[in-house]
């Protein structure tokens, strides 16, 4: 299956982790050529991922909540863990570095600690807390839903 260039993400080979990215690359960046997705569905995600040694990235490939490995926040396009996924250790003062600024519709916090989701850049305005282990399936119920611009650990 071919992946759409749709985020502009530079991917690596399906042989050296097709499906993780680091941050995007910078605004100016040309976009680099899709990719075929790995076989071996979620648990080859979440391999990789862990695999990658990478803080944050991005998934486009897959589907579901079983993408998103322990030990990371997974930020979902979707509703119940569909579309694409942002995932990071720490967070992000700025979510259009993971293609997902404004765009989140579920999580799952796969951590120990508290996870703080804010609605503008930088760690500011209007926040929500996202607790350990918890799977938000719809964030539309708290109006957050398309509106996140900053996660951190908290």
């Amino acid at each position: 299956m071919k992946l759409p260039k749709k985020f502009g993400m530079a991917f690596l080979s399906a042989a050296s982790a097709a499906l993780i990215g680091a941050a995007a690359p910078a605004a100016s960046a040309a976009p680099t050529d899709t990719t075929e997705a790995p076989s071996g569905g979620a648990a080859a995600i979440q391999e990789q991922i862990v695999a990658s040694g990478k803080d944050e990235g991005v998934v486009i490939a897959g589907t579901g909540f079983s993408r998103c490995p322990s030990g990371y926040l997974c930020l979902f396009s979707g509703r119940s863990g569909s579309g694409h996924m942002s995932y990071f250790k720490w967070g992000s003062p700025n979510l259009r570095n993971q293609n997902i600024n404004n765009a989140t519709s579920s999580y799952w916090n796969r951590t120990y600690y508290n996870f703080r989701a804010y609605m503008n850049f930088n760690y500011s305005g209007k926040s929500m807390l996202l607790e350990p282990y918890y799977r938000g399936i719809s964030l539309n119920w708290a109006s957050y839903e398309n509106e996140i611009s900053s996660v951190r650990a908290v």
